[in-house]
């Protein structure tokens, strides 16, 4: 029997000024990557670099990384950490009834979605354990959200508009607090 004591945990969501500067640059780039369509019972992803070998090129790297830095610096600042660091990133096009199941990022701290077309409002669905229930929350495109990479979430079965993400796990260390 465990004895569960909850406390409130949050999602941040940040609003990536320069996203209307970046977006058709980022998403051409994203085109020239290779087809790589996934389906599993767990997936279906019309377009991903995340299987790809992480010595392949990504184009898009470069813009993204250079435009998210300030709002990195923003999470740092949250978590009173010293350090914060990028693990990996990758994109997801979803179209038609694509989705992602339940899942968490094993291995890391934070996860993090860039919605780099969100036509729809299909963002994040969360699960909470205590509560037993799903939540969505009202985002945009343009959003940046982050959360304890433990927390368990999903892309629910999309519509016809494509959606386009960028995501990113994330470390932070050396918190100094008071």
């Amino acid at each position: 029997m465990i004895d569960v004591k909850p406390i409130k945990s949050y999602i941040l969501v940040q609003k990536i000024k320069e996203h209307n500067q970046i977006k058709d640059d980022l998403l051409c780039m994203m085109d020239k990557m290779p087809d790589k369509k996934t389906t599993t019972d767990f997936e279906s992803i019309k377009k991903t670099d995340y299987y790809l070998p992480k010595e392949h090129t990504r184009d898009y790297g470069d813009l993204f990384l250079k435009t998210i830095q300030p709002y990195n610096d923003n999470i740092k600042n949250f978590y009173n950490a010293e350090e914060h660091w990028i693990i990996n990133y990758w994109f997801q096009q979803y179209q038609d009834t694509d989705y992602h199941n339940w899942h968490v990022h094993p291995t890391t701290l934070l996860s993090n979605v860039y919605y780099v077309e969100l036509e729809n409002k299909n963002s994040t669905v969360f699960y909470d354990n205590v509560t037993k229930q799903e939540y969505q929350f009202e985002l945009e495109e343009g959003d940046l959200i982050t959360f304890p990479s433990v927390l368990a979430h999903k892309s629910q079965s999309n519509n016809k508009s494509r959606k386009t993400i960028i995501s990113y796990n994330a470390d932070f260390n050396n918190i100094n607090i008071g």
